[in-house]
């Protein structure tokens, strides 16, 4: 650092100064602070045939206790594919309770991808 007149060096300090006294002012620290005020919850209201979530799925966790396994297909298709262009992607799983599942994804005729889990081992 080359050497500074005494009133050049002042400046200088008395700049630095002022910049860190701004970043502090800006960076206090309310101590007494008033909380932000909790908001007022809404009244829930049915309709004559409306039913609550929990009372849906209690009625749906029935018809699951007897079901041993599943197949899902999904597909998705562009606007192109009548026009000769990319075929539909397709994700099926095939899941077997209580830890098995078998997914393959497909466009066209081409495999894209496969996973296979059993229990906490996922092969790929």
């Amino acid at each position: 650092m080359p050497h500074l007149k005494p009133a050049r060096r002042h400046i200088r300090l008395l700049a630095l100064a002022l910049a860190g006294a701004t970043l502090l002012a800006g960076c206090r620290l309310d101590l007494n602070a008033d909380p932000e005020p909790t908001a007022t919850p809404t009244a829930v209201s049915f309709g004559p045939n409306d039913m609550p979530v929990g009372t849906l799925l209690n009625e749906a966790s029935v018809a699951w206790d007897e079901v041993d396994a599943w197949v899902e297909e999904s597909r998705v298709e562009t606007q192109s594919v009548a026009a000769g262009g990319p075929p539909a992607s397709v994700t099926t799983d095939r899941v077997i309770l209580p830890d098995q599942r078998h997914t393959l994804t497909t466009n066209g005729d081409t495999l894209v991808s496969e996973e296979i889990v059993i229990g906490d081992t996922i092969y790929m």
